[in-house]
């Protein structure tokens, strides 16, 4: 097997199992138009992933999926005097360890089940090409838990053949602004629409930006005056990457469209 070529011919797990059997050092990189993943791989070992699209510091995710609480993360901050949020990630992670705050082998543990979501993911692409960058390594900063590649692979065998998208397929950045799509009742049967998108909708207006829409959703959510500053922001954080993530649905569901700030369509 090549260490380039295109996903029509092997599967990315097979792909995988060849670099950790040959111990290779360097990633594999797998795109298609507007989509990228890297694996880093060093002695048999997945130490490191990355993916295009919006990337949450370590601490939001680890809010966002419920591994720490945000009182924690609030603690933590005061202890260290810095926000956690502008943090790299391995320098986040050795932090929460020192502080107890959680394991190393809870780490480890979302690490594989963020590798597996990340392969699985892959898995279902039937095209995109993938190369082999011999020497290359995580960049500075970046979360580095090294995990044997066979372990992975063992993981991915016993998880369910749904896999989620980890990758998006449409990123929405937070200056933009959606405009709601005229729809033909005529020619649409029924459109599905969670409670959590009907919330976004009700704030889309061809004017409001995604960045606009999180801070009002924010401030209603945070309706004491007390509110601490640092609160704030943290959810704020959390708020913008989950309208991110539903205007991002809705572009998909073919449902809103993006605007410039001059009013010109973006392609989609």
């Amino acid at each position: 097997m090549a260490f380039l070529g295109n996903l029509r011919q092997y599967r990315i797990n097979d792909i995988l199992r060849l670099i950790g059997d040959s111990s290779r050092r360097g990633r594999i990189v797998i795109e298609r138009p507007g989509l990228q993943a890297m694996l880093y791989c060093e002695s048999g070992q997945l130490i490191a992933i990355w993916r295009s699209g919006t990337n949450p510091s370590l601490a939001q995710r680890w809010v966002n999926n419920n591994i720490i609480s945000l009182a924690v993360l609030r603690q933590m901050a005061t202890v260290l005097n810095l926000d956690p949020q502008q943090m790299q990630d391995q320098q986040f992670a050795k932090a929460a360890v020192d502080m107890q705050v959680v394991t190393y082998e809870q780490v480890e543990r979302w690490a594989l089940f963020d590798a597996t979501e990340l392969i699985g993911y892959l898995m279902t692409w039937r095209d995109g090409d993938y190369r082999f960058e011999e020497g290359f390594m995580p960049p500075m900063g970046t979360l580095v838990v090294p995990i044997l590649i066979a372990r992975v692979l063992t993981t991915m065998a016993q998880r369910p053949l749904t896999w989620t998208a980890s990758l998006p397929t449409m990123t929405v950045d937070l200056d933009a602004v959606l405009e709601l799509i005229d729809v033909d009742l005529n020619t649409v049967s029924f459109i599905r629409i969670t409670r959590e998108q009907w919330q976004i909708i009700n704030y889309i207006d061809g004017v409001s930006s995604i960045m606009h829409i999180a801070t009002i959703l924010t401030q209603n959510t945070l309706i004491s005056n007390a509110i601490d500053q640092q609160r704030f922001e943290i959810e704020l954080r959390r708020t913008q990457e989950r309208v991110q993530r539903i205007a991002s649905e809705l572009l998909q569901q073919g449902l809103v469209f993006v605007l410039q700030p001059n009013n010109t369509t973006l392609s989609r």
